[in-house]
């Protein structure tokens, strides 16, 4: 199977965004200087790269799909084909 590197690039920035709010969080919860909207921009930022990541996911896969309807119609118009052959060759 070969890699994708923007979806492991895209999964990558989310998780470190994820882990940048988690140590904002710790660093609020101990009482330190993060403010709110600091700890509101990191979850809105892991957000925006998690809808980034689903929608390269989802159109990699739309991409598949078209893919795959094609083949299956090519493969019933070769079907077709070779039943139209046969009914020839038995007459």
């Amino acid at each position: 199977m070969k890699k994708d590197y923007i979806e492991i690039t895209l999964t990558s920035i989310t998780v470190a965004f994820a882990l940048l709010v988690i140590f904002l969080l710790l660093w609020k919860l101990l009482g330190s200087s993060p403010t709110i909207e600091e700890i509101t921009l990191g979850l809105t930022a892991i957000l925006v790269s998690w809808l980034i990541n689903l929608s390269y996911k989802f159109g990699k896969s739309e991409g598949q799909q078209n893919q795959f309807e094609k083949n299956v119609k090519d493969s019933f118009q070769r079907i077709r084909e070779d039943l139209i052959e046969i009914k020839q060759k038995l007459r």
